[in-house]
């Protein structure tokens, strides 16, 4: 049973959401995914699951997602906030997501660490919970998404051995040998770590 407020109504539970990681799991699929969408759209729309039947970008950090069930709007708000205590600078977001006129559902974040510019984002409170279809609906979204792109990625990994393979041995056939790579000057030493190309680095994890 939900506690009664004051006036006799039900508080809303907002501690249903963390035991099925609800809070965590949203966070992800909009940092990891959801606010890429738009972008992958016209760049590399094999990345994003069929089960996405439209996605597009509505302003800043804000994108709806529509499935065969619902229309969804996910909104991500960040602000910084100087603690004198500490003498630092702390930043915080907020997620929130609507299904149709519907606010179902709000998440406090912090940010953990921004170490190599790579912001990492928590999920620390829930502010808003409505229960609903929309849990399933998006869980499952979440979990096929995440899938999808990791069997993508293998997908492309084995295609770019499968190449490779061939292009040595028809150099093995022609009898062609690679001259040994030119000594990399300061200049045009790359600045990007391995693998910068790969989907993973154009995620951006922060705000």
């Amino acid at each position: 049973m939900s506690p009664m407020s004051e006036f006799g109504h039900p508080r809303p539970d907002t501690s249903a959401p963390w035991d099925r990681e609800i809070p965590e799991k949203m966070l992800a699929l909009y940092l990891d995914s959801v606010r890429s969408f738009p972008n992958w759209k016209s760049i590399c729309p094999h990345y994003i699951h069929p089960d996405v039947k439209e996605v597009r970008e509505l302003g800043y950090h804000s994108t709806l997602l529509c499935t065969e069930q619902a229309e969804y709007v996910f909104t991500f708000g960040t602000k910084t906030t100087f603690i004198y205590e500490i003498e630092e600078e702390v930043r915080t977001g907020q997620l929130e997501i609507r299904c149709g006129n519907q606010i179902v559902l709000t998440v406090g974040a912090s940010c953990t660490d921004e170490g190599e510019g790579k912001p990492e984002w928590v999920a620390r409170s829930v502010e808003v919970f409505c229960d609903g279809p929309w849990v399933a609906d998006l869980l499952g979204l979440a979990a096929r998404q995440q899938a999808h792109e990791r069997q993508r990625l293998q997908m492309e990994t084995r295609e770019r051995q499968r190449h490779s393979l061939e292009l040595a041995a028809l150099r093995q056939r022609f009898g062609i040998t690679e001259a040994p790579p030119a000594p990399a000057t300061a200049q045009s030493k790359s600045s990007k770590p391995p693998g910068w190309h790969r989907l993973r680095f154009w995620k951006k994890r922060g705000g």
